[in-house]
């Protein structure tokens, strides 16, 4: 894992703390908590965002992650649900959506700095490996710096954006949840195999959604 990564990684997470910061201020009424906790949330998402355009992952890794925008916005079928549900273009509030590519995992996102979309890519193997790491700690609550660095079955260390992609995608379903103190908790249930498996046989492909409309 090379500097940018783990610096990707420490963003990504310090996103997620100030997240259950805000949420925690909204339940306390902290009205004047909340919006200085947002201002720094807005200001870290713009400097993830400045990094993630500025600085992409070098060209070995090119497979498993992308930024490439998109011109039409893709609908994303939660797999929570078991149903795709349509989603307005253009409008930045949808994110993050999730979409398969063949053996990939595509995370689509928005940019306010860029006003677009971007996609992030983690690979099955790096889906599977996460999911074992998450599966091994149980039902305990965790962060992701107990976790990190995770491997796959091969033994190869899964980069930490790809971690925290697959992440994003297992919250997105409710496999993982937030637990009260910020870190998060799994849902081992809907860790099983063949949970899993549904669940991604459930994601669309870009194509295939765009194809829908």
């Amino acid at each position: 894992m090379d500097a940018t990564e783990r610096a990707v990684g420490v963003l990504l997470e310090a996103e997620e703390k100030l997240a259950a910061v805000l949420r925690d201020s909204v339940e306390a009424r902290a009205y004047e908590a909340v919006a200085s906790v947002a201002a720094i949330s807005n200001r870290l998402a713009g400097l993830i965002e400045e990094v993630q355009q500025r600085d992409p992952l070098p060209p070995s890794h090119s497979g498993d992650l992308s930024q490439r925008p998109r011109s039409e916005p893709s609908p994303n079928n939660n797999p929570g649900n078991r149903a795709s549900s349509k989603v307005s273009r253009g409008r930045p509030g949808a994110y993050p959506r999730f979409a398969r590519d063949g053996d990939r995992l595509v995370k689509i996102g928005w940019s306010k700095k860029e006003g677009k979309e971007y996609e992030h890519r983690a690979s099955r193997t790096a889906v599977q490996g996460v999911v074992s790491a998450l599966r091994a700690n149980e039902d305990r609550e965790f962060s992701m710096d107990d976790l990190l660095p995770m491997t796959d079955h091969e033994g190869e260390e899964i980069p930490s954006y790809q971690a925290y992609l697959v992440l994003a995608w297992l919250r997105s379903w409710g496999a993982v949840q937030k637990a009260s103190r910020g870190g998060y908790v799994c849902q081992s249930e809907r860790l099983e195999q063949g949970e899993l498996d549904a669940a991604w046989e459930d994601i669309a492909s870009p194509d295939a959604e765009e194809d829908s409309e």
